[in-house]
């Protein structure tokens, strides 16, 4: 029997990272075993955007809708930072039913 891998589709938003006139995300494919790292050099690709990718970080944000009581706190989800070696794929995995974006962040100095 031929195994397949198991494909997802991310949408990698720049964020504030850099300006990506037109665009505001761009969507990569991987598989489960495809890293943050491996990520971010696609998403980089895809946007055309030169920078070196050590300067970045892949992030996952919590994208719930804040209740109409709590938005006059403007407060924006924490991101969680994935680790160069961790999979995107477990994170949407784990955590699919709830809504989330990744983002690329840029490293702090």
């Amino acid at each position: 029997p031929v195994t397949r891998v198991k494909e997802y589709t991310l949408r990698v938003w720049a964020g504030k990272a850099f300006t990506a006139p037109g665009t505001q995300y761009k969507s990569v494919v991987i598989c489960e075993s495809t890293t943050a790292s491996q990520v971010i050099d696609m998403a980089l690709n895809k946007f055309g955007e030169a920078s070196d990718s050590s300067l970045f970080q892949l992030a996952y944000v919590d994208d719930m809708p804040k209740k109409p009581a709590l938005s006059l706190f403007k407060t924006r989800a924490v991101p969680h930072i994935l680790a160069p070696d961790e999979c995107p794929s477990s994170v949407v995995e784990w955590f699919n039913d709830v809504p989330r974006r990744f983002e690329l962040v840029r490293r702090k100095k």
